[in-house]
């Protein structure tokens, strides 16, 4: 188990320790299944309960849908410029 002195905050762990125990630091971490919650138009998050092996903790990643890619059959054409 690694010894990290306080606890990984929220948004440093999305975008420099994913894959990490927020709470030890390991790399030791389980993900179960992802459940998907549509709300608002244009707003769809998908929460992964997670636990860490070495140390007590668990806690929830939640992933935000960015984009689709790969389209096929579309019969109407997409935009010039979107497609990234």
């Amino acid at each position: 188990m690694s010894e990290l002195k306080e606890a990984i905050p929220p948004k440093k762990y999305a975008k420099e320790f994913y894959g990490n125990c927020p709470n030890c630091g390991c790399g030791q971490v389980e993900g179960k299944n992802i459940d998907i919650a549509s709300g608002d138009v244009g707003i769809t998050e998908m929460h992964q309960p997670m636990t860490c092996t070495e140390c007590p903790a668990v806690w929830t990643d939640i992933y935000v849908l960015d984009r689709y890619q790969n389209p096929e059959g579309f019969t109407n054409p997409i935009p010039a410029g979107d497609l990234l």
